[in-house]
């Protein structure tokens, strides 16, 4: 769920610090620097990790940038999911600068979440925050500032606190073929199939080629968008799967 707010540019002078791929770290005034130079910088901050503690901090690997992605938190990994996911999405970077300044005579310190690119060459910074927690003026406050500095560094800007169960965890549950590279050796098999069919009936067409773990195969589609299917119903063998290209 995303919440936006809008308020005039009135803070003051506001200072960008960021680790580039390099390990340098530039300062600058948020006016004086493109945000394009931090897109894939390296976080400035990892998550503390100690017992006891609220968060699960942890690293998720994407399809995206190839790699590991820091993240704070189960929601924070749940963003990143959604944005590996999203084809519009060509990077993601976490923890991707502090943000020091003034707050129209309030000092304020922040680091955004995340920072994505997009195909499109836009930015999106992102900050992930339990939907309670997001409710508290102080919390809304810094968010109202950040959206302000993004703006300033001419990025689109927005607070997420969840999305629907079913969607995530069908996503989720496609996820686990995000590291799969294998449906284009089988396109032979892949143009036989009709423009609509149900999973069930995929995973037997691709089983009675003997391919091994079809199901892989499935998941692999719907996560390349080579096939699409209806994200807001949990899936199962009856969900109806759809070619790209025919919705």
């Amino acid at each position: 769920m995303r919440h936006d707010s809008k308020m005039p540019d009135q803070i003051g002078a506001t200072e960008i610090r960021f680790v580039t791929g390099a390990g340098d770290e530039p300062i600058s005034q948020a006016r004086d620097h493109s945000i394009s130079s931090m897109a894939r910088a390296q976080p400035v901050r990892l998550p503390p990790s100690h017992a006891g503690q609220r968060h699960y901090p942890g690293l998720f690997w994407t399809r995206t940038t190839a790699d590991h992605v820091v993240y704070e938190s189960l929601l924070e990994r749940d963003r990143i999911l959604l944005a590996d996911f999203d084809p519009e999405v060509v990077w993601i970077t976490a923890q991707p600068f502090w943000i020091t300044g003034d707050d129209r005579g309030t000092g304020r310190r922040h680091c955004p979440d995340l920072l994505l690119t997009r195909a499109d060459g836009s930015y999106l910074v992102v900050d992930v925050k339990n939907p309670r927690i997001a409710q508290k003026d102080e919390v809304k406050a810094v968010f109202t500032w950040t959206k302000v500095v993004s703006k300033r560094l001419s990025a689109d800007y927005e607070v997420w606190t969840g999305e629907d169960s079913a969607l995530i965890n069908n996503i989720r549950f496609a996820s686990q073929a995000r590291r799969e590279s294998r449906a284009a050796l089988f396109q032979t098999v892949l143009e036989r199939f009709p423009e609509e069919l149900s999973i069930a009936h995929a995973e037997a067409t691709l089983a009675a080629e003997r391919i091994a773990r079809p199901r892989h195969i499935v998941l692999e589609l719907l996560w390349t968008g080579t096939f699409t299917a209806d994200l807001t119903r949990p899936f199962g063998d009856n969900t109806l799967i759809h070619r790209a290209e025919a919705v």
